[in-house]
């Protein structure tokens, strides 16, 4: 009977679908980030000689 009724439990649902988004968030965070790592690496490279040349 108490299996049935914690099958049957809401509690904690949102809590589990926030880090379910969090997650994904995170993995296409990373993915991005080796995507286009050169790009990003080149771009800040060019702003910090930018700078240095100021």
């Amino acid at each position: 009977m108490k299996v049935k009724a914690l099958l049957k439990s809401t509690k904690g649902q949102g809590m589990i679908e926030y880090a379910v988004i969090i997650g994904v968030v995170i993995v296409m965070a990373v993915a991005l980030v080796i995507i286009f790592g050169g790009q990003i690496e080149a771009l800040f490279n060019s702003v910090t000689a930018a700078l240095s040349a100021i």
